[in-house]
C-alpha cells in the first residue's frame, strides 16, 4: 500500500511540475513560435499563416518616402488568406527577411517580441511587434502583428 500511495504521490508531484513548468516558462513558448515564424516564413511555407490566431490584430503602417504614414488595420483571416496568395510571389521575387535586436518582454500571460526586420529584397530596416500568447484551444500563436514597410 505504501509503494502504490508513494506512486500517486510522485506522479501528482511531476504533473504539477509539468503544469508548472508550462506556466512559469511563457518565453520558451514565445521563442519556438517565433522561431517557427522565422523559419516557415523564408521557406515560404504556408503553414506559417497557422502560427496567427484566427482572433490577431494585424497592423501595419506604410511609411512612404515624403514622410507620409499610412497606417492599415486587416481581419485576422482575411491577413491570413492574403498571405497564402503573397508567398509563392515572395518566393518567385526571393523576398526574404532577416530579424535582428529580437527582444522578449513577458506581459502578464503573454510575450511581447520587438524586433528590426530587414527586408533583404527592398534593402531597408523596419520596427516590428509581435505579441504571442495562448489562443482559445490552448495553443501558443500570434495574437498581435504591428509592422512598418516601405513602397
Amino acid at each position: 500500500m505504501v509503494i502504490v500511495r508513494g506512486f500517486f504521490v510522485l506522479a501528482f508531484f511531476m504533473l504539477s511540475m509539468m503544469s508548472g513548468y508550462s506556466q512559469i516558462d511563457p518565453i520558451a513558448k514565445a521563442r519556438k513560435v517565433f522561431k517557427d515564424y522565422v523559419d516557415l516564413s523564408a521557406q515560404f511555407d504556408e503553414k506559417v499563416v497557422d502560427l496567427y490566431s484566427d482572433r490577431a490584430e494585424i497592423q501595419n503602417t506604410r511609411v512612404y518616402p515624403n514622410g507620409e504614414k499610412r497606417v492599415m488595420k486587416m481581419e485576422a483571416q482575411k491577413y491570413k488568406a492574403l498571405l497564402k496568395k503573397a508567398l509563392p510571389l515572395a518566393k518567385l521575387r526571393k523576398d526574404t527577411n532577416g530579424y535582428e535586436d529580437v527582444a522578449y518582454v513577458k506581459e502578464g500571460n503573454r510575450v511581447v517580441i520587438k524586433a528590426t526586420r530587414i527586408s533583404h529584397l527592398k534593402g531597408y530596416a523596419s520596427s516590428m511587434v509581435i505579441t504571442i500568447g495562448e489562443d482559445q484551444d490552448g495553443e501558443w500563436r500570434i495574437i498581435r502583428e504591428y509592422s512598418q514597410s516601405k513602397p
